[in-house]
This record gives C-alpha cells, sequence and structure tokens, in this order.
C-alpha cells in the first residue's frame, strides 16, 4: 500500500490508502501482508498509527516531508526505513520490529518506544536514538536475538525480557537515561555506555568475552541491583558504585581500567580460576571468595573496609597484589581448608579474623615471611 493525500491521515481510513505510488484512494488499509511506502508522490501527507497496526514492510523514501506519528502499536515483519525529511511524533507506540530486517534511521530521533520481540537478526544501518523504552524481546523468548551494525542510543531505558533469551551481535547500546533491566537470565552481550541518568533493576546479566562496559555520565543509581558478569571483559566504570556484583567467570580475566567499586556484596569465582588486571578492586562491601585459584595482577589487588569470607575448598590466591579486607571469616567449613597466599604479598586484615567461632583481633599486616615459594594459611574445621 501507498500513502496518499486525501484522507483524515489516520492509518484505518482507506482514503489514505492506494494500491500505486500516487494511485487512487480508497484501497483496502495495510495488513501484515502488505508492504507500506510512504514515497515522493506521498508528498507531505501525514500519517497517523491510530490503531494496533502490522505490516510487511514499513518504506519511507525519495522526497516525503510529511509527519508520522505513533500513536498505537506498529509492527513491522521486516525492514523500516525512515528517511531525514520526515518528522516523526507519538510517544506511545510502539514500534515493533517483528521478524528478520534492516533497520535506517536517516539520523531520525524515535519519541515512542521500540520493540524487538523475537528471535530474528536485526540489521541497524545507522546509529538509532529511541526516546521510550527499548525493550529486546517477549515473554518466554528464548535463544540468541542478534542486533548487528552501529549504535542504539536508550533514553527511555532498556528492558531485555524473556526467560533465557541472550541478545548478541556487533550494536552497542548507549544508556542514555531510564532503566536498565531484565527478566531473562541469558546476557546482553554487548558493549553498553552508560550515558545519563540511569537506574539499574533487579539482576541484570550482562557481556561476552571482549565487551566494556563503561561510564561516560550521568548518576548511575544501583540500589537493591545485581549484575552479574561470567565472561572474559572490561570495565571502565569509576563513577558508579555497584550494589552487588557477581564476578563467576570460570577461566576468565576481568581487565579494569579504571576503579571498579561496590557497596553491597561482590562474588569472586565460582570454583575456577579468575583474573583481575589493570586498576583496583576496591569498596566498602562484603567480598564471597568462591574460585580455585584468584591472581590479583591489577593496583592494589583487593581492598575493601568489608568481610570477606573464604570458601569451604582449598583457595590459592596468587598474582603481583594482595589483599587487604575489614574482617576474614570462613564460610561453614566441613574440615581443615588450606589457603595459600603467594609469598612476598601483603595481606592485611585491619578488623579481625573470624575462625571456627572465635574472633581475634588483628590490626597489623599478614606478610609472608617463608623463604619458599609461597606461604600457607591454614583454618581449622
Amino acid at each position: 500500500r501507498f500513502l496518499v493525500a486525501g484522507g483524515n491521515g489516520n492509518w484505518d481510513d482507506t482514503s489514505n490508502w492506494a494500491a500505486t505510488s500516487g494511485g487512487a484512494s480508497g484501497q483496502t488499509v495495510p495488513t501484515v501482508a502488505d508492504t507500506v511506502a510512504l514515497d515522493s508522490l506521498s508528498g507531505n501527507a501525514n500519517l497517523t498509527v491510530n490503531v494496533s497496526s502490522a505490516c510487511l514492510s514499513f518504506t519511507v523514501s525519495g522526497t516525503y516531508t510529511g509527519t508520522v506519528t505513533f500513536n498505537a502499536q506498529l509492527a513491522v515483519s521486516g525492514s523500516i526505513t525512515f528517511v531525514a525529511g520526515m518528522t516523526l511524533a507519538g510517544t506511545t507506540g510502539p514500534l515493533v520490529a517483528h521478524a528478520t530486517g534492516t533497520l535506517t534511521s536517516a539520523g531520525k530521533t524515535l519519541p515512542c518506544p521500540l520493540t524487538i520481540d523475537v528471535v530474528a537478526v536485526y540489521t541497524f544501518a545507522d546509529n538509532w536514538t529511541v526516546t521510550g523504552l527499548f525493550t529486546a524481546g517477549t515473554a518466554g523468548a528464548s535463544g540468541n536475538m542478534t542486533l548487528s551494525g552501529n549504535q542504539i542510543t536508550c533514553n527511555g531505558g532498556y528492558r531485555q525480557t524473556g526467560t533465557t533469551l541472550s541478545i548478541i551481535g556487533t550494536t552497542k547500546l548507549v544508556l542514555g537515561g531510564g532503566t536498565w533491566d531484565s527478566s531473562s537470565t541469558g546476557s546482553t552481550q554487548k558493549d553498553v555506555d552508560l550515558a545519563g541518568n540511569v537506574t539499574v533493576s533487579g539482576s541484570v546479566v550482562w557481556g561476552a568475552s571482549g565487551n566494556i562496559l563503561r561510564y561516560v555520565s550521568g548518576t548511575i543509581t544501583t540500589t537493591g541491583s545485581t549484575v552479574v558478569a561470567s565472561t572474559t571483559s572490561t570495565w571502565d566504570t569509576a563513577g558508579v558504585t555497584w550494589n552487588n556484583l557477581s564476578l563467576t567467570g570460570a577461566s576468565v580475566t576481568y581487565t579494569l581500567t579504571s576503579a571498579l567499586n561496590w557497596g553491597g556484596t561482590l562474588i569472586i569465582g565460582n570454583n575456577n580460576t579468575v583474573t583481575f588486571s589493570g586498576a583496583a578492586l576496591s569498596g566498602p562491601g562484603a567480598v564471597t571468595l568462591l574460585g580455585t585459584t584468584l591472581t590479583f595482577n591489577n593496583t592494589g589487588g583487593l581492598v575493601t573496609t568489608g568481610t570477606a569470607t573464604l570458601p569451604n575448598t582449598a583457595l590459592t590466591i596468587a598474582g603481583t597484589a594482595g589483599f587487604s579486607v575489614g574482617t576474614l571469616t570462613t564460610a561453614s567449613l566441613s574440615a581443615s581448608r588450606i589457603y595459600t597466599l603467594t609469598f612476598g604479598r601483603t595481606y592485611t586484615v585491619t578488623t579481625s579474623i573470624a575462625n571456627v567461632g572465635t574472633t581475634v583481633t588483628v590490626r597489623q599486616a599478614i606478610v609472608s615471611s617463608s623463604a619458599g615459594n609461597q606461604v600457607v594459611l591454614t583454618l581449622g574445621a
């Protein structure tokens, strides 16, 4: 269907639609089986999506200069193309990309929510800016949804929806406002910039190997939230105090290009090896160490005034730096455990060591003094 002038501009008005470019109006309104075109012969005719609607593709081209207003949902089962000369309006929407296709914004800001709801491949031909909420997925979704090319600036928040749905591909996400949340245990496997006043809500799973999470600007509110990252990744988030962090990858390296701070609980490892490199890992929060080998090659190692809990398994702490913690304690031990510290590093407990129900006040550095390769600290069951 082709948009033509003469009607009231509403999607559900047959007087707006022709079968050919510039043709006679009076055709049936577009359905999910129809391509929709707004072209040079549509002139400056306006179009309002006034009822929940669908089409096969939505293409604006040529010298079209009218206004498209999203007052109701428009679901497109293919490509979506805008042009620079048009105007986008309406904050209700949403605009829904409902199948594999290419999305071209032509530099226009989408004022309504954008939803990409099915597992498919979506190619962003240029950068997109969305004023409303950007949602990837739908209830019950699983598998991998691919977003490729350029970046999406989400000024109204970002929501990942599904059960085990993961969001993959090369498209970068820039969170410029709103809330970042997720109902899926799958991950957002993308570079993410925090570039506005953003609230992190609930539990979000982020990162694939090589991804970067970066703080750019704004106030990041993390109260009550947990960020889970289990792959080799880079963190550049000085300026953010995270609430809970779960860094539980297997044989992974977390590169800190600026200080990584937390105020709730930091979980490191999951019966595996974890390495930190780069800047400081510090915060007033608690720490739970669950790895078999934790290597601190970052500046200052692990630093917190909170409680560090050692696991109910053997643990080796290695690397170029040690740790400084407020209280050192253990999980409930089923047997004697050996915790191996690296020779030549400094391990400081500023308040106490809690061992088998007995608290011993210690306000001094624990410095390895063995002439051998390492120093061993044993806490009994």
